[in-house]
């Protein structure tokens, strides 16, 4: 069930100031400007050029154009070429731009009013929306901002919100009473949800480019956290033989740029953002800039732009668990390697507490599966080991682990191995890749649960665990569904 709203996705502004200079008399704008002098607005938003709004900007550009005779001309600044959403509007106030394309809850920053547009069932229908949108009242309500410096010359829509659901259609708001729904982590947002009975999950964010004082050995952290944002890059540009040298001075050159606010003054707020690093690379004038960014940008601007954001989570605590498994196809990988990157942020605090860190990672084959995880997750397992770090690699598919070229450099910096239950064409993979004997080979032939082989050193040895299923613990680990819908069952009682 769509929700009756149409949120005002985008806006495009015009600055107060120009505006008026603009609505001089005809006679002055007749004199002043001409098709072979004419006056140019620029437009400086951060959609792609094959975005619906800005092809939208491109026929408003063109009908200017037409309806002064050629004497006002709108020149678009597309693809964040000028910065980002907050710098753009920045530059409006500034006089630095004409016009700019801004969404709603940015504009709430100066009128608070702009966050009903984020609100569901104020409007009837379709036709209530625009009835609405494109009256007088909202016009007027529309210059509310020129004492800030801008006011909204138009909206552009993205149509109406929907609430997407597993089991039940959302037709009142009676029906998401005791829901769990993701929304944005912004206040409107969660206290809308609590107001109509669910439960609000706002998203979780954490930040690629987080990086702590402590990150390397030396005075030098940026260093170490180059090599992280050179593995990302190749992977978001699909570089699998390697970036080009000249690529990687482009992204080592913006770096100290990128981060030097934060390490002057290591505030949270001044964590740079993947967009950070997008705007000084269109900065930037070598062609291998551009198309790093270009590459980007999908993740910035784009749907993709997940990763672009402060992290809005506690990494602190205790017991962290990272789970990637809803993210898309064209996130996982990404996800992987920035997940590892933060649990390094954890180690290199921790250590300088004192303190060691265990890293449980599940499904570990696919962390080396592809060149660029694989060759970041060994550096990683090896560095570990002097920085207080206990990474443990958890799968059930020994082929593609073992398909793996860096599975040797794991193997050698590894303590031990623990080794369950085999299939019999893993047996004979695992058998000649570890020198295991016939008999120990038994151990993990149709063996029961909790037996099997502890590889230690040069050390075999056979052993058998008894998990005492009657434990709250066993209750809490078990993943078989017969034992799972048990406990469930027992606990609802």
């Amino acid at each position: 069930m769509f929700k009756k709203i149409a949120a005002l996705a985008t806006a495009a502004v015009l600055c107060a100031g120009l505006m008026a200079g603009c609505g001089a008399s005809s006679t002055t704008a007749d004199t002043s400007y001409s098709a072979e002098n004419p006056l140019v607005l620029t437009l400086a938003h951060g959609l792609s050029e094959a975005h619906t709004v800005h092809i939208a900007m491109t026929q408003f550009a063109e009908e200017v154009n037409e309806k002064t005779d050629g004497r006002v001309q709108v020149k678009i600044f597309p693809n964040g070429q000028l910065g980002s959403e907050n710098e753009n509007l920045e530059q409006l106030q500034a006089g630095v731009i004409a016009m700019t394309k801004v969404s709603a809850p940015g504009l709430a920053t100066y009128n608070e009013a702009y966050n009903a547009f984020g609100l569901p069932y104020i409007f009837n229908d379709t036709e209530d929306f625009y009835h609405v949108m494109d009256s007088q009242q909202m016009q007027d309500f529309f210059l509310s901002t020129g004492d800030d410096g801008f006011v909204t010359l138009t909206y552009y829509t993205s149509g109406a919100r929907s609430f997407y659901t597993k089991d039940k259609a959302i037709r009142t708001p009676a029906d998401l009473k005791g829901l769990k729904i993701r929304v944005q982590d912004m206040k409107s947002q969660t206290d809308m949800m609590n107001y109509l009975g669910g439960i609000p999950v706002a998203m979780s964010y954490i930040n690629p480019m987080d990086i702590n004082l402590n990150y390397a050995d030396d005075d030098n952290p940026l260093g170490m956290k180059s090599d992280f944002i050179l593995s990302l890059c190749e992977l978001i540009m699909g570089a699998r033989d390697g970036m080009e040298p000249e690529e990687k001075s482009v992204i080592d050159r913006c770096l100290p740029l990128v981060y030097q606010k934060y390490l002057n003054d290591p505030k949270p707020e001044n964590m740079p953002t993947l967009g950070d690093l997008y705007d000084c690379l269109r900065e930037q004038k070598e062609r291998q800039a551009q198309r790093i960014a270009t590459a980007l940008e999908i993740y910035v601007n784009g749907s993709l732009r997940v990763f672009n954001h402060q992290t809005n989570v506690e990494l602190d605590n205790r017991i962290i668990c990272f789970d990637i498994k809803e993210l898309g196809k064209q996130l996982k990988k990404l996800g992987m390697l920035i997940v590892q990157d933060q649990v390094w942020n954890r180690v290199t605090i921790n250590r300088n507490s004192k303190k060691n860190t265990r890293y449980y990672i599940d499904e570990f084959h696919l962390l080396l599966k592809e060149e660029q995880t694989a060759a970041y997750s060994v550096e990683i397992w090896k560095r570990f080991r002097k920085w207080g770090g206990v990474p443990t690699g958890i799968t059930q598919n020994i082929k593609d682990l073992l398909a793996s070229r860096e599975i040797e450099n794991i193997f050698e910096n590894s303590d031990f191995i623990y080794m369950l239950n085999q299939a019999s064409g893993d047996r004979q993979i695992l058998a000649k890749q570890l020198n295991i004997s016939p008999f120990q080979l038994s151990y993990v032939t149709n063996s029961n649960e909790g037996e099997g082989l502890l590889f230690y050193g040069n050390t075999i040895i056979p052993f058998k665990d008894k998990f005492d299923t009657s434990l709250k613990l066993y209750s809490l680990m078990t993943t078989k569904p017969n034992e799972m819908g048990k406990y469930k069952e027992k606990k609802e009682a």
